[in-house]
């Protein structure tokens, strides 16, 4: 058990960059009952022999704001840029042409691959050396701006856990353009705003480095709350301090996902791509939802939390559920993150006036804020005062997500507040009657107890092993594809009732297994194919309906949902049997 509990806990590390970190720690109470299986043996040699290797890996590897600052103070005498992470050192190259700083990574099939926005990963073996090699473009409006190239040396890492190596530059790779996206069309949009004045443009300019500064510091405090576990576990002395410290690894990696999620959401609401689903929706469960999942939190700070359900007993009607959810529930986390001593009020009520709307209040006598500062908490990466960032913690974006989300609903969010004394956030939102009642939740119900015959089409051995137990655990029978290629062998051999494919593979990717699926007439032409990936952009999605899929699932994906999300799927595309 001891064995297990340290492979759970140290994948935690892992998982977090490569975006699988989820299934692990949803499985955990799962897998911790399983003490008598025969694979415990071979995962605490997994966790012994591999994953120390990668440690180096993970302590010197991630970018942080000097590379960042590298980056934005690089002489630039050129017109593309070559940011190169070799392990725990980085180089910036400017040149006119890509060509001009490659090197023996770089042929010219793989130069020509990056200019044209594809990115790529390999592992390159020579002589006694082994290096991974993660290539990722850097685009603005679909022209080539540069490349980011990590590298990292594998020549004393265990054969069997290369491949996870090569998972994790890829991962590094990804996580560094993300801040570099990010960073780079916040200073563009202050620039291009304020270039008249040089005041202004001082002032953009320390925003700029504040954001910067900020956003290190937020990923990198989850980050080593997770470290920090990890190092702790082998020292712990009981069972109960063992709980403790995956509890904190757990509340670490959840609060990076959810930085990750902020900023992913910032640039699909500013770049106006975000597109609503809008569905059925019963809100007396949403009530009841809200006061079981923020009572605990609420009670911890000696809170009186206070749900006020002013909903008729039929309160259904049509509107994004997720969408709504991410709005309240940042409110609400709000109001109790920023008091100290009251109560905190949540009122739900539904407006027949003239447009049926849906309308929250949630009211707190926290620490409020001043007329001159009600303004700036819904703009982008600011917050009233930098001494909350560092008290509180965040990056200055949830709120103006929030605002932007509401008004692309069709309602608003507004603030009204005093200093010392609370604030009170007003969402309201249209909320039109349904025709009829859908019925997928009781589908699903009914079909709870089906065996379904899955092909999965996974590269990334680990993530083939949460996915094949989290699925056999609800009685389905797993075939795992190794890429692409196979999974097209694979499903020419027989009939599957559903493929769960993974986007980015060697070789083939799942887009182009898809497509070849489709147009081969074999036994899985009409089989329900559903993509799992990390990209949650939606033209990416878009894509995947494209290319034959019926949807998508993005990582990472609780068990819970994963199961859920299999039925639903098999309900809406597949074939009773």
């Amino acid at each position: 058990m001891g064995n297990r509990l340290l492979v759970i806990i140290l994948l935690i590390g892992i998982f977090a960059i490569s975006g699988t970190w989820m299934l692990v720690l949803n499985i955990a109470d799962d897998m911790l009952e399983e003490q008598a299986r025969s694979e415990s043996l071979a995962w605490a040699q997994f966790v012994r022999r591999d994953l120390r290797d990668l440690d180096h890996i993970l302590r010197g590897a991630p970018p942080t704001i000097q590379d960042i600052q590298t980056l934005s103070t690089a002489k630039n005498v050129g017109n593309v840029v070559w940011f190169k992470i070799y392990d725990h050192d980085r180089t910036v190259v400017w040149a006119k042409d890509f060509k001009e700083i490659g090197n023996e990574n770089t042929t010219d099939y793989f130069i020509n691959r990056v200019v044209k926005g594809e990115k790529f990963v390999l592992l390159n073996k020579e002589k006694k050396k082994v290096f991974a090699h993660a290539f990722l473009p850097i685009m603005a409006q679909n022209n080539f701006q540069g490349a980011i190239e990590v590298s990292l040396n594998l020549s004393h890492i265990a054969e069997s856990s290369q491949r996870l190596a090569v998972s994790i530059a890829s991962g590094l790779a990804v996580l560094f353009v993300l801040l570099l996206i990010i960073t780079g069309f916040f200073a563009r949009r202050e620039i291009q705003h304020e270039r008249a004045l040089k005041e202004d443009a001082q002032q953009a300019a320390k925003a700029h480095n504040d954001f910067i500064a900020m956003i290190s510091h937020e990923l990198r405090t989850p980050l080593n709350g997770v470290l920090g576990a990890l190092g702790l576990l082998n020292e712990a002395k009981n069972q109960e301090e063992t709980a403790h410290l995956i509890q904190t690894a757990i509340h670490s990696t959840e609060h990076l996902l959810d930085i990750i999620n902020d900023i992913i959401d910032f640039t699909q609401v500013s770049a106006h791509r975000m597109s609503l689903h809008i569905k059925e929706v019963n809100l007396n469960e949403i009530s009841t939802e809200l006061e079981t999942m923020f009572r605990p939190a609420a009670e911890e700070k000696d809170l009186h939390l206070i749900v006020e359900n002013q909903l008729p007993v039929n309160a259904i009607g049509r509107t994004d559920l997720t969408r709504l959810r991410q709005i309240i529930f940042n409110l609400i986390a709000n109001a109790i993150k920023f008091t100290q001593d009251g109560e905190v009020l949540i009122r739900i009520k539904i407006d027949n006036r003239a447009e049926r709307r849906l309308t929250f209040d949630i009211i707190d006598t926290g620490i409020g804020m001043s007329k001159e500062n009600q303004d700036v908490v819904f703009t982008k990466f600011k917050q009233v005062d930098n001494s909350l960032s560092r008290q509180y913690g965040g990056i200055g974006l949830g709120l103006s997500i929030c605002k932007e989300l509401a008004h692309l609903m069709g309602g608003d969010l507004t603030l009204e507040s005093q200093l010392e004394k609370g604030s009170h956030f007003n969402l309201t939102l249209p909320f039109p009657e349904s025709a009829e009642e859908e019925n997928d939740n009781q589908h699903v119900t009914d079909l709870a107890d089906t065996s379904l015959e899955i092909l999965l089409a996974e590269d990334n051995p680990v993530n083939q092993k949460i996915l094949t137990t989290v699925l056999e655990k609800a009685n389905h029978r797993v075939t795992v594809a190794n890429d692409g290629q196979e999974a097209i062998e694979k499903a020419n051999e027989k009939r599957y009732d559903l493929i769960l494919m993974d986007i980015q593979m060697p070789g083939l990717n799942g887009e182009e297994a898809t497509r070849l699926i489709r147009e081969n007439y074999g036994h899985n032409q009409t089989s329900p194919i559903i993509a799992i990936s990390a990209n949650t952009m939606e033209e990416q999605k878009e894509s995947y309906l494209k290319a034959g899929m019926q949807g998508c699932l993005n990582k990472p994906i609780k068990p819970v949902e994963l199961r859920q999300a299999v039925l639903k799927f098999y309900h809406e595309f597949g074939e009773l049997k």
